[in-house]
């Protein structure tokens, strides 16, 4: 189905992104990801790629480093809707490092938190891991990417004030 995608009838290739998406197949997603630039097909490849799911995350992660920026609404739009949490931590370093995509993406933080409880357990075990570990790297790229968002700010500082005192 894969190699239809460059068929001439844009009808039989809408079809196919959709069928595409439906199977839901992890090996469509480079293909999928290359039609996000594409006008005619971009709407209907990023609902494939929601479709597929977690797979596509980290191609959707990379989009949003492309010059692109019409994609980026929806590539965030599109996150939002598979609500992983491992993209959390992606998601708010890209805020820090392009402004005007800060809103957009605090709103998906958000949203993927509401939809995902299950996030926060799996960061503070990271977090808890990086300071088992004295691994200082990994404990500023964890104040960098929270440092964004207030709470997320306070959490980070109230959580490294704790491992301190219960280290002394």
């Amino acid at each position: 189905l894969i190699t239809k995608l460059n068929d001439t009838h844009p009808y039989v290739r809408q079809f196919i992104i959709e069928a595409l998406g439906e199977i839901g197949s992890p090996d469509a997603i480079p293909s999928l990801v290359g039609l996000l630039n594409n006008w005619e097909e971009s709407d209907h490849a990023f609902k494939a790629l929601e479709k597929i799911g977690k797979p596509a995350v980290p191609a959707l992660l990379e989009a949003l480093k492309d010059k692109n920026r019409n994609a980026h609404e929806k590539v965030i739009y599109a996150l939002e809707k598979i609500s992983d949490p491992e993209s959390i931590s992606s998601l708010l370093e890209t805020a820090n490092n392009d402004r005007t995509l800060e809103s957009d993406i605090f709103k998906t933080v958000e949203a993927i938190k509401a939809n995902n409880k299950a996030h926060v357990p799996s960061l503070l075990q990271r977090l808890d891991k990086a300071y088992a570990d004295n691994n200082r790297e990994e404990i500023i790229k964890f104040e960098k990417t929270l440092s964004g968002n207030s709470v997320s700010k306070y959490f980070f500082l109230i959580f490294s004030l704790v491992k301190i005192s219960n280290a002394l």
